[in-house]
């Protein structure tokens, strides 16, 4: 059972003065609180950015779905094609977005009727080296709080891309074709799209890319349809679930999947496809984090 004399020496003080148990807990709870409200304020009296490592205007502007266009090209080692932002204004008067870039082309910028709007890239503070730039898009009107639009960004990748690893032939397990994958985090993202490229963010995202044939190409998300061609092969996939940027990927080249499980997969070239899914044939995921 509980001891009464050790639980008498928790809740009271020499002399029966009070609670001490109870008053650290309040004093703690009210430092923490206090704390936050310092921290907020603080942040917003010193203009503190949400993310030090995002060139994006984050409290002013959230991404709440893109859509990606994309054809990727092997010889080039680049990625040509369009983002679609579906954005939402956090500010009473919105006027500009800001958005991360790292090693992009950005050949023009629309709204979502088609007309061209202006805009800046910027080296703010000379931090192109680790933070990328920034892409400044001035909005043809002033935004209020909760209004959406969408914005239409054309623009291609380029070999200086953090996020890409391209592999050469000579390089795969087949020796045949070439092969690309990407790693976005932790801030890498801004040099496969311009976005707001930060974990503060979390966005559903469609995306319809081409590939030459025969490759494939696989994503984060799911492939929802699949059209071979001639020349080039066609695919769409999804994602319903909101993700943060460091989490989209792609891979690309001639690979193939197998299912490992109920709900696992591999994907990886053909010659190495049996030895790899043997890694994973037992791996099972709770149902708990089904969706």
């Amino acid at each position: 059972g509980i001891n009464a004399e050790y639980m008498g020496r928790i809740f009271k003080m020499g002399g029966g003065s009070g609670f001490p148990f109870v008053k650290v807990t309040i004093f703690v709870l009210t430092f923490f609180a206090a704390f936050g409200t310092y921290q907020f304020l603080r942040r917003i009296i010193l203009r503190q950015p949400i993310d030090q490592a995002s060139l994006s205007n984050l409290d002013e502007v959230t991404t709440d779905h893109f859509d990606l266009n994309w054809t990727i090209d092997f010889e080039g080692k680049k990625i040509m094609g369009r983002i679609t932002l579906s954005l939402r204004s956090l500010s009473y008067s919105l006027s500009k977005v800001n958005l991360d870039m790292q090693a992009l082309n950005i050949h023009s910028v629309t709204d979502e009727n088609g007309a061209n709007l202006n805009f800046n890239i910027n080296d703010v503070n000379h931090m192109a080296d680790v933070l990328g730039l920034q892409l400044e898009i001035l909005l043809p009107k002033v935004y209020t709080r909760g209004q959406t639009f969408k914005i239409n960004i054309y623009y291609e990748t380029t070999d200086k891309g953090n996020a890409f690893s391209w592999l050469t032939p000579e390089q795969t397990a087949g020796k045949k074709y070439p092969y690309l994958f990407t790693q976005c985090e932790p801030i890498y993202c801004r040099s496969l799209a311009p976005l707001q490229d930060s974990p503060s963010v979390k966005s559903t995202y469609t995306a319809n890319v081409i590939v030459p044939v025969p490759m494939m190409a696989y994503l984060s998300g799911n492939l929802t349809k699949f059209t071979p061609g001639k020349d080039f092969n066609y695919l769409t996939f999804e994602s319903t679930i909101p993700i943060p940027s460091y989490l989209l990927a792609i891979v690309a080249g001639n690979v193939v999947q197998k299912q490992t499980g109920p709900r696992t997969y591999v994907l990886t070239e053909p010659e190495m496809l049996d030895s790899v899914s043997v890694s994973y044939t037992h791996l099972t995921l709770p149902t708990i984090y089904s969706v």
